[in-house]
């Protein structure tokens, strides 16, 4: 195993000098030891855990001797990865075993393990699912690779969009400075700390109502949909989009941001943080919600469920240019019922590939 790094370094390596995965990790022969002297069989337990967890918990001395935990956390990581054949050890803060999905601190969960006894079933439970984590992750980044690599051509009006001037405000600091939102290069090492944390000039945002009215203009005038607002007494507004073909969108516009919902699964924020350290303007979001926008009603949205045996969602989306964006992750909970399960996997069967067809425009249908 190689030398675990100082807190706060990093160590690189050139591809052709990564080592192999570790498999086998020296350094139990003391707990080997202590086994044959109360007569127990080190290869048994090696291939049987719940019997090396009931072994480790009647042994509650073992933390205590750094030297006889150590040799036991080397052991248990070889027997972890025994029982699961794509787990390699490895040297972070500490020694652990584990894959792209999942890692174990040896010493960690051995300490654990013999101070409570009564995790034991909840630990055991834990390693039955990593099969299936590991199958779903590897799902999802063929399902990215997938949209990364594939090209997807856009059907948009032959009319083109033009922006609306949103006449930003000029907000200044304390020191009477412009502050300059939108300048994703405001802070070249980093914005600090509290930056985070900091939620000034909300009201920044407002001018965004501009460019979803201009949109909707938009959409309205070149492409075959109907279109139905709905104001509510917050001073939100909701604006719903149904195309001839296509998916529906349904606009929500307050004075902070936008959302923007559309398939059965896709759900954008714009702006996704309004904090400091994103330092977003009314006019970088703009750009971001345009580009969206136009990626739904193009049939640049792909929508999966279910996805692996976990069944998490999978949502993909091709903005204009090429660029795109993918999230996955478990079902809303708000659907996750029986029925409304089984009418998600019939409606987006009815899709090729997942894919949302483009609208069909004005006096036409897409080119």
């Amino acid at each position: 195993m190689p030398e675990i790094p100082p807190q706060g370094s990093a160590v690189f390596r050139l591809v052709s000098e990564i080592p192999p995965p570790v498999r086998h990790a020296t350094g139990y022969e003391g707990f080997v030891r202590s086994l044959a002297e109360q007569r127990a069989d080190a290869h048994a337990l090696a291939r049987d855990l719940p019997a090396l967890l009931r072994f480790l918990a009647a042994h509650p001395d073992i933390p205590g001797d750094s030297a006889l935990l150590r040799a036991s956390a080397v052991f248990f990581g070889n027997a972890l990865v025994v029982l699961h054949p794509r787990a390699s050890w490895s040297t972070l803060a500490e020694l652990e075993v584990g894959t792209r999905t999942r890692s174990i601190p040896v010493e960690h969960a051995v300490r654990m393990l013999i101070e409570h006894p009564e995790r034991h079933d909840e630990f055991l439970e834990m390693l039955q699912t990593w099969d299936q984590d590991d199958e779903d992750d590897d799902e999802l980044e063929r399902l990215h690779d997938f949209e990364e690599h594939q090209q997807t051509e856009l059907h948009l009006p032959e009319e083109a969009f033009r922006p609306p001037d949103l006449r930003e405000q000029v907000y200044l600091d304390d020191a009477g400075q412009p502050i300059p939102y939108g300048d994703h290069d405001r802070w070249p090492d980093g914005p600090p700390d509290d930056a985070y944390e900091r939620l000034t000039h909300q009201e920044r945002f407002a001018p965004l109502q501009i460019e979803v009215d201009a949109l909707v203009d938009y959409l309205a005038r070149t492409c075959d949909v109907a279109v139905d607002h709905a104001s509510a007494a917050d001073g939100s507004r909701t604006i719903t989009l149904t195309p001839a073909v296509g998916s529906p969108v349904r606009i929500t516009s307050t004075p902070t941001g936008v959302i923007v919902r559309a398939g059965v699964l896709y759900e954008g924020y714009f702006p996704p943080c309004t904090c400091d350290a994103c330092n977003e303007s009314a006019t970088t979001v703009a750009a971001d919600l345009e580009s969206a926008l136009l990626a739904i009603i193009g049939g640049g949205l792909r929508e999966q469920y279910p996805v692996g045996r976990k069944k998490w969602t999978h949502v993909a989306l091709t903005t204009p240019g090429g660029g795109s964006s993918s999230s996955a992750g478990p079902l809303d909970p708000a659907l996750d019922t029986r029925k409304q399960r089984s009418e998600l996997r019939a409606r987006l069967a009815e899709l090729p590939d997942g894919r949302w067809p483009a609208w069909p425009h004005r006096g036409g249908t897409p080119a």
